[in-house]
């Protein structure tokens, strides 16, 4: 019994060894540098914040780009204090204010791009934003018909919008608990009801809404043009992995579905990009939005690896299909320094059930 016991503490030793020396790497997840008068899902960091973070990085980390690392990972070791940089969505800003930033730090990031946006379509929360918190003036009772079920709101006096609305109109984010108006409180409810929508009853959702809200058809461009992604490419900045084609929670839709969502995707960037990509990330990226199924169907689709968006530390037993990333807010350098020592620590990561 002595040796039995002595033998299990040894391998607990060499279990807690191999942890601590092991490499350990984070990926970082952005959406947009700017700094737009609302931001309803926090998902800009200022170019100031951004130029300042990228100097923490500089300075105490050691850049790498996500295909070398997802490859490292793949054949088991992972470089220590590695940090690669991605972006989700494939926002104009990505190129026209972060590649500057990076190119003048020699560093690079990877962004994934959905294939609706080389169409020209808007992301459905981009849309809800221009239509709910921008148009001067919507119905005093919003009515729509969504998938065969009837909504209404009462937006009450702020049926028109003041001209000057106060901070907390701009300032408001989907986090915080209560609501400043009722165009927020439809926002919030809107959101919800069509994050888990296909493609299909999404579109008529958001021509219902453009109806009832009397906005413009075309949305203000937002995301790059296939020029600029060409660009970016050649130049080297910014490398493209996919992101679906219509950026829909993967776990909503069928086996085929999923299939055709992924390979879609990945086509409609390669045609547009001109060159081969091996990188994937998962739309919204929580283990409630994917399966194991989806997981597979990614790994068959032929790429190299794919992104969650769960915060963990990568390291060389992460499985490179579902490589943990790391979500960036506004944060000035100092806090930021702060929050990327917290990034390295281990902890217990979720995996996609199903």
């Amino acid at each position: 019994m002595r040796l039995q016991a002595w033998a299990r503490r040894i391998r607990t030793a060499l279990r807690t060894a191999r942890m601590v020396l092991r490499g350990r790497a984070v990926i970082l997840l952005y959406h947009r540098v700017a700094s737009p008068p609302a931001d309803p899902f926090l998902l800009c960091v200022s170019p100031e914040h951004f130029g300042q973070q990228l100097d923490v990085l500089r300075n105490e980390y050691h850049p790498i780009e996500l295909e070398e690392l997802a490859a490292a990972c793949a054949e088991g070791h992972v470089p220590d204090r590695a940090v690669a940089i991605t972006f989700d969505d494939g926002y104009a800003d990505n190129w026209q204010t972060a590649a500057p930033a990076l190119a003048r730090r020699g560093m690079q990031a990877t962004v994934f791009v959905a294939g609706d946006c080389l169409e020209g379509k808007p992301f459905f929360y981009d849309e809800l934003e221009r239509f709910l918190l921008w148009t001067p003036r919507l119905p005093r009772i919003l009515h729509l018909t969504l998938e065969g079920r009837e909504y209404e709101w009462d937006l009450e006096s702020w049926s028109a919008r003041p001209k000057k609305p106060g901070a907390d109109y701009w300032k408001w984010n989907i986090e915080r608990p209560t609501d400043p108006t009722p165009r927020h409180r439809c926002f919030r409810e809107l959101y919800g009801i069509m994050r888990g929508m296909a493609a299909g009853p999404r579109r008529r959702a958001l021509s219902a809404l453009r109806k009832a809200a009397g906005a413009g058809a075309a949305p203000v461009r937002l995301w790059m043009t296939k020029a600029e992604m060409r660009a970016a490419a050649k130049n080297g900045t910014l490398a493209f992995g996919s992101h679906t084609r219509t950026h829909p929670a993967l776990n909503t839709l069928s086996r085929e579905n999923q299939l055709e969502e992924i390979l879609a995707g990945k086509r409609m960037l390669e045609t547009a990009i001109a060159r081969p990509t091996r990188l994937f990330a998962y739309p919204y990226g929580s283990p409630w939005d994917v399966t194991a199924e989806s997981v597979r169907l990614v790994r068959e689709a032929g790429f190299l690896a794919a992104c969650a968006n769960t915060p963990a530390p990568v390291d060389a037993e992460s499985n490179p299909f579902w490589l943990p990333r790391c979500l960036v807010r506004d944060w000035d350098g100092g806090e930021f320094a702060l929050r990327m020592r917290d990034f390295f620590r281990p902890r217990a990561e979720i995996l996609p059930q199903g």
